[in-house]
């Protein structure tokens, strides 16, 4: 639009305005024009006025994700904390809108930096944004195993044709523990049979959780962060070896009862060694846990060292008092059983440090064992007297069919009968021997060679019978032939005689 007439004095300058408007939807390129202007006698003259449209065009970011935040554009993954198979996974959307409605985005550009920035990966699935339309960018985040604990931030640019760069930040910090599973691993022993029986425990585990709740709120040194993931793995070993231990010698498993007892004085050894750190609060909860685990661990050894010490007299008063009747004795008394509490109290008073237990405990286990070795040799030796025994009555008494022994000489009877006897009694014997002995294999060996001795003794027993009777038989048959035979001779010499007397 100008002014349709303009008066200018003489020598004088007068600037005029020209308004020009272009319509919203007038395509983009060059416009151009002519000004006509007439001054009568000053003159005439032509302007040619170019004009250039072009649309705009830009895009906003917004995310409904709790790790987005502006300004400025930031996004805070939190803490990624360290899973079965490596760091968790986190993503967001990104939502890119065209705002002014003209034209598209076109040429979309992303780019990362900062250290690791192949953690980050971006997933899109267009080529452009039409003009007033929304598309999403799924930001993944995925720490690789080289991930040191500290926190880690990213610059992350997006850019288009005819847009400039916009920044994000990235945050994360990288916790190399499952904390939530840590905390749940440690509240499910408040339902265990070490928290019912050893309160002390509790210790162990209310100051395992606050240290774990604590860690993500602290600024935790790279030097801490070596020790922290030891120190709790630990205090949930600690925690399930002394459980086990429990459970183990409940069920009358005392040599895992002891394995577990062990394993957990490891554990409070690791505990201890890693306890000392430079965080002043976290320090705090890992001295507690150390001091607790200690006294639990002693706590529980000290009842186990006791109860197998006393386990250990009351099988050895049993075997004693059963030197002459095994059937007293329950399954599980036996010499090498006494043994092997003593035994396993001396280890455990050798962890408490008690060296005046542990020696009494290592003399008696000595003693048992001697009496163990005594009446495994006498067992021993009595099996093989009674094996010699039944090889010579087979070879005596007896006579090989195959593989069977028959017994056919009435006159070997009593020899048999008294050499199989014998060693029937030796074998049990033997199997008495190893039954107080607690060589429970070789009981059993012993027993079923038994069993077979006594099977083959009555088969033998039997057939014996049987070819008895059928000696009779063939001798009543012998006797009834011959008396037969005898009569009718009488009876043709008789006949005879009264043949030549009637001549």
């Amino acid at each position: 639009d100008a002014p349709d007439r303009v008066t200018v004095a003489g020598r004088d300058t007068k600037k005029l305005k020209l308004h020009i408007t272009a319509p919203y939807d007038a395509p983009e390129g060059t416009y151009k024009g002519i000004l006509h202007l007439d001054a009568g006698k000053a003159g005439k003259a032509n302007v040619v006025i170019s004009v250039v449209v072009i649309w705009p065009v830009d895009f906003n970011i917004s995310s409904s994700s709790p790790y987005f935040s502006y300004p400025p554009l930031s996004i805070d993954f939190g803490s990624l904390q360290l899973k079965e198979r490596g760091y968790e996974q986190r993503r967001l959307n990104l939502t890119l809108t065209e705002y002014y409605r003209y034209k598209p985005v076109r040429n979309l550009r992303l780019l990362t930096e900062g250290e690791y920035s192949n953690w980050l990966k971006d997933r899109h699935d267009f080529a452009l944004i039409p003009p007033g339309e929304s598309r999403n960018i799924t930001i993944v985040i995925q720490p690789g195993l080289e991930a040191v604990p500290k926190h880690y931030s990213w610059t992350y640019y997006l850019s288009a044709r005819e847009i400039s760069a916009k920044r994000v930040q990235i945050r994360a910090k990288i916790v190399p523990l499952n904390i939530p599973e840590m905390i749940k691993y440690l509240d499910a022993f408040r339902e265990s049979q070490l928290h019912r029986s050893y309160p002390s425990s509790e210790y162990i585990i209310s100051n395992g959780t606050e240290l774990l709740q604590d860690i993500e709120r602290s600024e935790i040194g790279v030097e801490d962060w070596r020790k922290i993931p030891v120190l709790i793995r630990a205090t949930l070993s600690l925690l399930d070896a002394l459980n086990n231990s429990i459970m183990h010698s409940a069920n009358r498993d005392y040599d895992h009862a002891v394995e577990n007892l062990l394993a957990a004085s490891v554990s409070t050894s690791t505990i201890d060694s890693n306890s000392l750190l430079n965080n002043d609060r976290i320090f705090g909860y890992a001295s507690k846990i150390a001091a607790s685990a200690d006294r639990t661990t002693r706590e529980v050894a000290r009842e186990e060292a006791k109860m197998l010490e006393l386990r250990a007299w009351s099988v050895k008063k049993a075997v004693e008092h059963a030197r002459d009747d095994i059937s007293k004795l329950k399954e599980d008394e036996n010499v090498l059983e006494s043994a092997l509490c003593y035994q396993h109290a001396a280890t455990l008073y050798g962890l408490l440090n008690e060296r005046q237990k542990r020696q009494e405990c290592i003399y008696e286990k000595s003693k048992m064992m001697d009496w163990h070795d005594e009446l495994v040799s006498d067992a021993t030796d009595l099996r093989i007297r009674a094996e010699g025994i039944i090889s010579d009555s087979r070879e005596r008494d007896l006579v090989r069919l195959w593989n069977r022994y028959l017994l056919l000489n009435p006159y070997n009877y009593d020899t048999f009968s008294a050499s199989y006897e014998t060693a029937a009694r030796y074998f049990e014997r033997a199997s008495d021997k190893y039954r107080l002995a607690g060589e429970s294999f070789l009981y059993r060996d012993t027993i079923s060679e038994l069993k077979e001795l006594e099977a083959e003794r009555s088969s033998i027993i039997s057939l014996f019978f049987i070819s008895c009777i059928l000696y009779a038989i063939i001798f009543l048959y012998a006797l009834n032939r011959i008396v037969c035979g005898t009569m009718a001779y009488l009876k043709d010499t008789y006949e005879r005689e009264i043949g030549d007397i009637m001549v």
